[in-house]
C-alpha cells in the first residue's frame, strides 16, 4: 500500500545499486536530485572501478559499499565450513544462492579451478556475500534497496536480509520500449505505478494508433538495440578494451576470479563469442525447419538466458517436460513452433545445439529460424507459451490466448493463464481449446485488450537506460537525464510513501 504524497519522505533511507552501465545514465540525474532535496542515501555497487567512478561524482560523505572491495579484502579469513551456519539460520541452500552461477556456467568460460575446490569456493562466495550484507545492514540499515537488477549469486541473500530487517526492495527493468522502463517490487513483481482495477479508457483512435506503431516498426530488445549500436565503436577502441580486461584479469589469482564471476578475456571473449557464431550456424542450415503458417501450431517462445531464467521466472519448471507435456496435449493435427530469442546469441550465447536437437526427437514440433517473423508466428498461432516476456505482451495486442510460466506486473490479465507445475499444461490446454466461454472472450476483445497494452505502456516512467556516452550526441543525453531526473523524483516520492 502506497501513501498519497507528492513529496519525497526524507526519512527513509535508501541504498541505491550503480554499477555497470546504469553508471552512464544514472549519475547525474541522481547528483541533481540530491542537490535539491535531503535524502538519507548509500552507494553499493560491484567492482572497484565502478566505484572510483562514484568516489569521482559523489560527495565523500556519502557511504559507497563495493562488493569487490569487501572479497579482496576478507577472501582470506573465510572458510567454507562457515556456510553451514548461515544456511542454517537462513533456510537457504548452496543450490538455491548458486543457481545464477551455475546458469551463467552454461554460456560462459569460467576460470579454471580443481572440481574439488569449486563446490568450497562456492561456499565461500555464499559467506562473503552473507557478510557483506550483513555489513550493510548494521552500518546503514536501509529501509528500500533500489536495485537495477536482481537475480545474481547475492540476490537470494539481499532478499532474504530484506525480510529479516523488514525492507522493502524495488528494482528497475527494461522492458519492451526503448525510450522506457518500469519499477517492480521484489516481492510480488507488481509495479507501484500499475493499478489493473483503474484502467484509463483510451479512444478508438489512440487503440489503433498504438497497435499500428508497436507492431508496424521492426522491433528489437532495448538492450539488444544498444548491443547493435556498441558493435558499431571503433576497432581500436575494442581492442583497448579488450586489453584492459586481460590486464584486470592477470593481476587476480583463479580464486579471485572465480569468486567474482570474471571470465577469462581471450578464452571467454575470443574463442567462446567464435564457438557461439558457429552454432548459429548449424542451427540455421541444419537444424531449424521450414514451418508453414497456415497449419494448426501453437508457438513457444524461449525466454534469454542466463539472465531471464534466474529471477523472472516465477516457477522454476522443466522446459523440456512442458514441451512434451504440450506434445501430448495437444490434438493430433497441431504442430508445436519452437522460437528462439533473437537476442540469446547477442547478450549471452547461443544454446547448446544438444538441446535443440533432442526436441527435434519430439514428433509434432518443428523449429523456427531465428529471424522469422515473430508478429506473423503470434498472428497465425492458435495459442502461445512462453516466460511472459515480449510475446506475452504481443499476445495481448494480438488477441491470442498466452500460457505463461513467468511473472511480471500485468500477467494477471484475463488472457493470460498461469502455469506453476509441468502437468498442468493439460488443464490450461483444455481451457484455451475447448472452453467455448474462455475462447469467446478472446475473440470479441480485441480493442479491450489493446488498452490494457497501452495502460501497461503508460504506467511506464520515462527515460533510456541503454545508452553510451561516446556514441549518442550531447544534446540527446541532456534530455535522456532530464527524463531520467523526473522518472527518479517520480519513484522516489512513491516508494519512500509506502506503508
Amino acid at each position: 500500500n502506497f501513501l498519497m504524497s507528492n513529496e519525497i519522505n526524507y526519512n527513509k533511507k535508501i541504498l541505491l545499486n550503480l554499477d555497470g552501465y546504469q553508471l552512464n545514465v544514472f549519475v547525474e540525474p541522481i547528483k541533481k536530485i540530491l542537490s535539491e532535496y535531503p535524502i538519507k542515501i548509500a552507494l553499493h555497487c560491484a567492482s572497484l572501478d565502478d566505484k572510483k567512478i562514484l568516489e569521482t561524482n559523489f560527495e565523500k560523505n556519502i557511504k559507497i559499499y563495493c562488493y569487490e572491495e569487501y572479497v579482496r579484502e576478507n577472501y582470506k579469513e573465510v572458510k567454507a565450513e562457515d556456510f553451514s551456519l548461515f544456511s542454517s539460520l537462513s533456510g537457504l541452500s548452496i543450490e538455491e544462492i548458486d543457481l545464477a552461477f551455475e546458469f551463467y556456467k552454461k554460456y560462459y568460460f569460467h576460470p579454471i579451478v580443481k572440481k574439488s575446490k569449486k563446490e568450497n569456493i562456492s561456499k565461500k562466495r555464499a559467506v562473503l556475500y552473507f557478510n557483506f550484507y550483513k555489513k550493510i545492514f548494521k552500518e546503514f540499515n536501509p529501509n528500500i534497496i533500489l536495485h537495477e537488477h536482481t537475480g545474481g549469486t547475492g540476490s537470494k541473500i539481499l532478499w532474504n536480509y530484506c525480510k529479516k530487517y523488514n525492507c522493502d526492495y524495488f528494482f528497475i527493468k527494461g522492458m519492451y520500449f526503448a525510450d522506457k522502463f518500469i519499477i517492480l517490487d521484489h516481492k510480488n513483481f507488481l509495479s507501484p505505478f500499475f493499478d489493473s482495477k483503474s484502467l484509463k479508457q483510451y479512444s478508438d483512435k489512440e487503440i489503433q494508433d498504438f497497435k499500428k506503431e508497436y507492431l508496424n516498426k521492426k522491433f528489437l530488445a532495448p538492450f539488444e538495440i544498444h548491443s547493435k549500436k556498441i558493435n558499431k565503436t571503433k576497432f581500436f577502441k575494442k581492442i583497448k578494451n579488450f586489453f584492459e580486461k586481460i590486464t584486470v584479469y592477470r593481476r587476480n589469482f583463479n580464486e579471485i576470479n572465480y569468486l567474482l564471476n570474471r571470465f577469462p578475456p581471450i578464452i571467454d571473449g575470443i574463442f567462446f563469442k567464435i564457438l557461439s557464431k558457429i552454432k548459429k550456424f548449424i542451427f540455421n542450415n541444419f537444424i531449424s525447419d521450414n514451418v508453414n503458417l497456415n497449419e494448426k501450431y501453437v508457438t513457444i517462445f524461449l525466454q534469454v538466458e542466463p539472465e531471464l531464467t534466474v529471477y523472472s521466472l516465477q516457477h522454476k519448471l522443466n522446459l523440456i517436460k512442458v514441451i512434451k507435456n504440450l506434445s501430448t496435449a495437444l490434438p493430433k493435427n497441431y504442430f508445436i513452433y519452437l522460437k528462439e530469442h533473437p537476442s540469446q546469441h547477442i547478450n549471452s550465447r547461443f544454446r547448446s545445439l544438444s538441446f535443440f536437437n533432442d526436441l527435434k526427437k519430439i514428433k509434432n514440433l518443428k523449429i523456427c529460424k531465428i529471424d522469422l517473423n515473430s508478429t506473423d508466428l503470434i498472428k497465425n498461432s492458435e495459442f502461445l507459451v512462453t516466460g511472459g516476456g515480449t510475446a506475452a505482451f504481443e499476445s495481448i495486442l494480438l488477441n491470442k490466448p498466452c500460457i505463461n510460466y513467468g511473472q511480471n506486473f500485468y500477467l494477471n490479465y484475463e488472457t493470460l493463464v498461469n502455469l506453476k507445475t509441468e502437468n498442468e499444461i493439460f488443464e490450461k490446454v483444455g481451457i484455451i481449446l475447448n472452453d467455448k466461454k474462455y475462447e469467446k472472450s478472446f475473440k470479441i476483445s480485441e480493442n479491450k485488450n489493446i488498452n490494457f497494452a497501452l495502460n501497461v505502456k503508460n504506467s511506464m516512467l520515462d527515460g533510456y537506460l541503454f545508452l553510451s556516452k561516446e556514441i549518442e550526441s550531447i544534446k540527446f543525453i541532456k534530455e535522456n537525464e532530464r527524463l531520467l531526473y523526473n522518472s527518479l523524483k517520480e519513484i522516489l516520492t512513491k516508494i519512500t510513501n509506502k506503508n
